[in-house]
């Protein structure tokens, strides 16, 4: 850092700058925390924004968007999670299903569903479950990874409706046109896009099982 430099920052993944806070003493980080900084100096242009996402791992109480991360691969890859909450809303076979959150506000950068697997799994649209197994990622190679639960238990709590789908344009800001592309060539191939984090996979679960 230039010798001298004042340092600003802000811990709500906001754009800091010289009204922002001063960093003058350690930050306590206890709760997940996108920290952003830049350094000031009179005489030189200001530094380019560094930015730190912190994650607070809890596999005792992950929420799904916990598991998804702000990132495309999971913070809690390789760890096994206990009775993660949420409500099935598709079911792909007799060995996996989506589920997602019941009740939560999607943040613009955490997807609030999931990909679980399991054998013989008996669940359907609408359950209320909670599940416990092993955080994966699933793919690669020739198209992104994708953040799935390998279930060793699931346990049935109760039934409710599905969250809302989210409107392209209205909930969300439309994608890029190369976005769109790569949206239809998965879909093409029937293959699950794992994109923004299985944003667009929610988008098209849900669109299947209106049609």
């Amino acid at each position: 850092m230039t010798e001298g430099a004042t340092i600003y920052y802000t811990v709500d993944g906001s754009t800091p700058t010289t009204a922002s806070a001063k960093y003058t003493e350690e930050i306590l980080v206890n709760k997940p925390m996108t920290l952003k900084a830049i350094a000031v100096k009179e005489g030189l242009t200001n530094s380019a924004i560094a930015t730190f996402v912190y994650e607070i791992i809890d596999t005792k109480n992950a929420k799904i968007s916990d598991i998804q991360g702000a990132s495309h691969k999971s913070p809690y890859v390789d760890l096994t999670v206990n009775d993660v909450e949420g409500i099935v809303t598709f079911v792909l076979n007799s060995t996996s299903f989506i589920m997602q959150e019941n009740e939560s506000s999607f943040d613009g950068v955490k997807s609030t569903a999931i990909k679980v697997n399991k054998t013989g799994h008996n669940v359907a649209v609408g359950d209320v479950i909670n599940v416990s197994g092993n955080v994966i990622e699933a793919g690669g190679n020739s198209r992104l990874t994708d953040t799935q639960i390998a279930a060793t238990n699931i346990t049935k709590t109760g039934t409710a409706g599905i969250p809302e789908a989210l409107v392209i344009g209205e909930d969300l800001l439309p994608p890029k046109k190369l976005l769109i592309m790569i949206v239809l060539q998965f879909l093409t191939h029937k293959k699950m896009a794992s994109i923004f984090g299985n944003l667009l996979s929610i988008c098209w679960y849900h669109s299947k099982m209106r049609e």
